[in-house]
């Protein structure tokens, strides 16, 4: 059976008095114990997520909109640049968007709302929310 046995461990006075403390495992060498390292002054940075374009941003709306404005701004400068510029635009435009699985859940509330409902002759809103469910489906 293998198991990690080796372990870092601090009371809330400890960790109060030493708050930037960052742990490492370090590799086992020579025995089949793996040394800890606490850093307690530890200066780590945040590392900023790599850009990643998604899919499904292409199915909205106002997508070309923002690209096209923000290529437009930049038209001065260099590719890379521009990339850049394009990057983070599209970044800030993707906050304002709502996750699709909240998108989902209040489709689906809603669904479930008017099929609790009596029955009515008009399904037109049932048949709506049923095609914006699949269209969110298929953007995730």
């Amino acid at each position: 059976m293998y198991e990690r046995l080796d372990r870092c461990l601090g009371n809330t006075e400890w960790c109060m008095a030493f708050p930037n403390t960052t742990i490492y495992h370090l590799p086992m060498l020579r025995s089949d114990h793996a040394p800890i390292l606490a850093v307690l002054n530890s200066k780590r940075f945040r590392t900023n997520k790599p850009f990643r374009f998604e899919n499904w941003w292409l199915m909205e709306q106002d997508y070309h909109k923002v690209a096209q404005q923000s290529w437009e701004r930049s038209a001065s400068r260099t590719f890379t640049e521009k990339t850049r510029f394009l990057a983070s635009d599209l970044c800030k435009w993707r906050k304002t968007k709502p996750r699709i699985s909240d998108q989902l859940a209040a489709i689906e509330d809603q669904l479930l709302q008017q099929q609790s409902k009596p029955p009515n002759q008009d399904y037109s809103l049932q048949k709506h929310l049923t095609q914006q469910h699949h269209s969110i489906l298929a953007k995730d």
